[in-house]
């Protein structure tokens, strides 16, 4: 079962992100973050096997280094494969933060997605995936016309298993 290692947004971001969303949970053909039982987030990483019991140790520790990071979510953009998402402008302190989680848990490097390993990631928040052409000519105007770039805050570490989303870590920043 795959794993992703996120960071979660602060509360008033994921309230906006969650409404916006909810002008697009009913289009058929796609689903969002909140239909598949996870939360907005940034992820740093996206595994398809995992030894948790070895991991989460590691997970504590970079966790316990990290501070709550400033964010601005800049743009609207779709990966291909159907993923409508909001680019998040790229700085020194982001990408900084997440070589250092990939130097601190190296050891998994190998189970790791080539799209969230270092020199490859573009860092994002989803707001839909798996979506059918029709249904993101449906969705893009939606976002376009009630999203406007933001700051946020990323101020939790998450491990989740999905399919479904089950939460495996959390800690606060």
């Amino acid at each position: 079962m795959p794993f992703t290692v996120q960071l979660d947004l602060d509360a008033r971001t994921q309230s906006a992100l969650t409404a916006l969303a909810a002008r697009i949970d009913t289009i058929p053909g796609l689903e969002t973050v909140g239909q598949i039982g996870d939360v907005h987030h940034l992820s740093l990483a996206v595994y398809e096997e995992l030894p948790v019991d070895l991991v989460l140790p590691k997970l504590r520790g970079f966790a316990g280094s990290l501070r709550p990071l400033a964010l601005r979510i800049a743009n609207i953009g779709i990966f291909p494969g159907g993923a409508l998402f909001l680019g998040v402008v790229v700085t020194a302190e982001l990408l900084a933060l997440h070589r250092r989680y990939h130097n601190d848990l190296a050891a998994f490097s190998g189970a790791c997605s080539a799209h969230y390993r270092p020199g490859a990631f573009v860092p994002h928040i989803t707001l839909a995936l798996n979506a059918q052409e029709a249904a993101l000519d449906r969705a893009i105007p939606i976002v376009r016309d009630q999203w406007r770039p933001s700051d946020a805050e990323l101020d939790a570490l998450r491990l989740i298993e999905f399919r479904p989303v089950r939460t495996l870590f959390l800690q606060s920043l």
